[in-house]
């Protein structure tokens, strides 16, 4: 008899090192699956950037934003 009342079940004994391993597979999944995500943006970004007319816009160097800073008055 594994029924107490209707809909509720005895405990059961478990492993915790089984809970530690479907954990982790279920932590697996979901790694994959936001792996699969990030791949399919990155996949959709480069394509953006085919079609988008235009170079890459360079970023000013270190030295080249400290020169900026050297015309300011005090």
């Amino acid at each position: 008899m594994d029924t107490l009342l209707p809909g509720v079940r005895r405990m059961t004994m478990t492993n915790p090192t089984d809970l530690i391993h479907v954990e982790a597979e279920l932590l697996k999944s979901g790694i994959a699956l936001e792996e699969q995500g990030l791949k399919l943006l990155f996949a959709e970004m480069q394509a953006l950037t085919a079609l988008i007319p235009g170079q890459m816009a360079t970023l000013p160097t270190e030295d080249e934003t400290e020169e900026g800073f050297d015309n300011m008055p005090v």
